[in-house]
């Protein structure tokens, strides 16, 4: 029973992981932004795995 809900929580988190980093990544660094260095959504990934193997 357990790992029924364990599975559920898994399967609901990576997808919205994945949604938040691309929708974030899509706001900060969408054309007009007045940020000049734009680091690619890979970056973004790739950051966000390293903290959280941490």
């Amino acid at each position: 029973m357990i790992e029924v809900f364990l599975f559920g929580i898994v399967l609901g988190l990576i997808p919205m992981t994945l949604a938040g980093l691309f929708v974030t990544a899509y706001l900060q660094y969408r054309p007009g932004s007045r940020n000049t260095t734009k680091p690619t959504v890979f970056r973004i990934l790739i950051i966000h795995l390293k903290i959280s193997s941490i």
